[in-house]
């Protein structure tokens, strides 16, 4: 492991390859082949064509900051999808909640986390191992260090073996960014571990290594090049935040210059058509600018939500507050969204006078329309996607003074319920059904609640 004053020399002496123009189109062809192939179900190949070449314009307006443009293409985007805007590309999918449901009970809290704790400990990124040893995506290892910290913060059971797990978990990603050598938080080699994100791998190293670029994706057996195309942008945020949270936690210079040396890798990767993708950015910038005081980094966050993620939402139509494309209409993609969201308005205060009003009141708009068009279907359907959906509402429930609005709706407060009926219930089966991060923030704002 590195220490602090050598990863600020990574820092200092940091230069990126310079990539040919025809290797990167080449690339970027194949990785967008291999994304459209996990969307192509219910839409002809005419649309689908369409709508790749207009999110290949959309990413050109994007890199030269142009929004006029952005919001033309977006609006040439509804004409082509038609009553189709806002539609998932797949049929959602709702857990019903009936009032037999037990509501989770407060003496339950110091254990409820005991199992993800058992898990972590031994978990296959506390040996350090090599990109091709890895099981997952980084996004676990986040997610263990968030949740660790979060239910350290509830009270839960065994403190200080909680926090020395988000520890070892926060060595490993900075053990990841050092072996990728760039900056990035990376994606291992995840061929053969079976999934999704193994297809995803697989298929993309096998592209580049045709396309003869797969010198500039891997380095000691890491990816850590996506050729501006924002798929690493998903991991890159979610670890630079969790990293942060550890800072907070333990004052540790180490992590805070691994989060530094994280956002210069974002210097100069523009925002995405991929929406939800922009968002993981927003969430990390938003947090660093938080702890630095440092105003160029909400800055460059508040420009990420107007150039990536509002142009996208639908502001009328049946759908209006969701995102138009196939992929972002999803609810899954939704919220995670509104999860960055909420962190920019967490900030607003602490930078009122460092950002434009109109800008900030567009947020606030975009928030207020993405919870209010999904509010009707988890009331008459249920919940979708109860991790993310409960990370999103602990989330306000632990900033009253930002979010009283909220959480004075009687429908806020029904969902609230329902959130707290599916813990209780899988709570008493044996297995409470959340990510280690939605688990801790969750059980953080039950306790704040009751103390509160």
């Amino acid at each position: 492991m590195k220490t602090s004053t050598q990863l600020k020399a990574l820092v200092r002496n940091h230069s990126k390859k310079t990539n040919t123009v025809n290797k990167v189109i080449a690339c970027t062809l194949c990785f967008c082949l291999v994304l459209l192939s996990g969307c192509r179900s219910g839409y002809s190949m005419t649309l689908e064509e369409k709508l790749h070449s207009l999110s290949k314009r959309i990413a050109q307006a994007q890199k030269e900051e142009n929004i006029e443009e952005i919001y033309s293409l977006v609006q040439e985007m509804q004409t082509v999808l038609g009553d189709q805007a806002g539609v998932p590309e797949q049929r959602e999918k709702y857990i019903s909640i009936p009032d037999s449901f037990p509501v989770f009970a407060e003496e339950n809290a110091p254990q409820a986390f005991l199992d993800h704790q058992e898990f972590i400990e031994s978990a296959w990124w506390n040996s350090c191992p090599p990109s091709a040893e890895c099981k997952g995506a980084l996004r676990e290892v986040s997610s263990a260090i968030i949740g660790c910290l979060h239910a350290r913060n509830a009270g839960c059971k065994n403190p200080d073996n909680l926090l020395l797990l988000a520890k070892q978990a926060g060595d490993f990603l900075i053990y990841a960014q050092e072996s990728a050598g760039v900056g990035v938080y990376p994606c291992p080699d995840l061929r053969g571990t079976g999934g999704r994100m193994d297809e995803l791998v697989t298929a993309f190293l096998k592209k580049a290594k045709q396309k003869g670029v797969l010198d500039q994706v891997l380095h000691n057996g890491w990816i850590m090049e996506d050729f501006e195309l924002g798929h690493l942008f998903f991991d890159h945020g979610l670890c630079g935040f969790a990293l942060l949270e550890l800072y907070e936690e333990t004052k540790d210079p180490i992590y805070l210059t691994s989060a530094l040396w994280a956002a210069q890798w974002l210097n100069d990767r523009p925002s995405v058509p991929n929406w939800n993708y922009n968002s993981f950015v927003v969430l990390f910038l938003v947090r660093l600018a938080r702890i630095t005081g440092d105003v160029t980094f909400f800055s460059s966050a508040i420009k990420r939500v107007q150039l990536g993620i509002i142009p996208g939402q639908l502001q009328d139509g049946p759908n209006r507050g969701k995102w138009i494309d196939p992929h972002n209409a999803r609810f899954v993609y939704h919220m995670i969204i509104v999860r960055s969201l909420i962190e920019v308005l967490e900030a607003e205060n602490e930078f009122q006078d460092d950002v434009a009003t109109e800008e900030m009141k567009s947020i606030r708009h975009s928030f207020s329309l993405a919870l209010e068009c999904r509010y009707k279907e988890m009331i008459e359907f249920g919940l979708n996607h109860p991790d993310i959906t409960c990370e999103c509402f602990s989330r306000i429930r632990l900033t009253p003074d930002t979010f009283k609005d909220y959480l004075s709706d009687s429908r806020f407060q029904e969902i609230e319920e329902n959130l707290d009926r599916y813990v209780g219930e899988t709570y008493r089966r044996g297995t409470i059904k959340l990510s280690p991060a939605a688990l801790g923030y969750y059980l953080e704002a039950f306790i704040y609640s009751i103390d509160n």
